[in-house]
């Protein structure tokens, strides 16, 4: 199963998130040490085997985008939730600097515009 994991702005967060497991961790990365763990619904995309992920942190740091089997996930690092998983194919995801949209490149480098949570 797929983990995906980002560092967060500050540098002192290292965040992993997986749909597979419905977990999330941020882990103190000076003393190597597990800061915060939270559990969400499962989601049963892996049914047909792995599948490759990708991810993106929001310029504050309280945001996780996750591009999995078609569907993009946030995540939310403050309150420990995934807030909304919608269908859209990922190979690359990344913020604006303002942190309000969610640029997208799919297949065929197609590049997606996708209004941020």
């Amino acid at each position: 199963q797929t983990w995906d994991m980002g560092l967060g702005p500050s540098g002192k967060t290292l965040w992993a998130v997986t749909p597979a497991y419905g977990r999330g961790v941020g882990i103190d990365v000076a003393k190597r040490t597990v800061r915060t763990a939270f559990h969400f619904k499962r989601t049963s995309l892996y049914a047909n085997g792995p599948a490759a992920s990708v991810s993106t942190i929001s310029p504050d740091g309280s945001r996780i985008a996750l591009g999995v089997a078609g569907k993009i996930f946030y995540v939310s690092t403050t309150r420990k939730v995934v807030v909304k998983g919608v269908p859209h194919s990922a190979v690359a995801l990344g913020y604006s600097p303002d942190g309000s949209t969610l640029w997208a490149v799919g297949k065929g480098a197609q590049v997606s515009a996708l209004s941020s949570l």
